[in-house]
């Protein structure tokens, strides 16, 4: 349930906005809508940053396709790779796991936007106890 002074206002201020969709970014959102804030995530590309849609995730579905061929060539070497396929698959793996990123955001949050966010007032005023600045 959120707090009456940290929900989403009539000109459409947020208490808490979150600028990128990558892994840190939608989890701090998600959590910071699950302690109460009202919160907006700006994400200019695809939800799920570099790491899910063109780093990490990619390369593993590619690495994985490469060992099944690996333990192919044992037993048979007289066949083809189907590169369209291979990509295929990798582009469904990576799909599967950007609308669960978009899936768990909407269950979590107001709103999720696809923009470019940039912070307007530089430097940020951020108060922590026990410091001054």
């Amino acid at each position: 349930m959120m707090k009456d002074n940290m929900v989403k206002s009539e000109n459409g201020e947020y208490s808490f906005i979150v600028i990128g969709g990558g892994p840190a970014g939608y989890v701090a959102a998600i959590k910071a809508a699950q302690l109460g804030a009202g919160v907006a995530l700006v994400e200019q590309d695809t939800l799920g940053g570099a790491c899910l849609n063109r780093g990490c995730i990619p390369t593993k579905a590619y690495l994985k396709n490469a060992e099944i061929i690996e333990e192919i060539k044992q037993v048979n070497t007289a066949f083809d790779i189907d590169m369209p396929a291979t990509v295929k698959m990798k582009n469904k793996v990576v799909r599967k796991l950007t609308s669960g990123v978009g899936s768990l955001l909407k269950s979590n949050m107001e709103a999720a936007a696809d923009s470019l966010g940039r912070c307007l007032h530089l430097p940020p005023k951020v108060s922590m106890p026990g410091m001054n600045r």
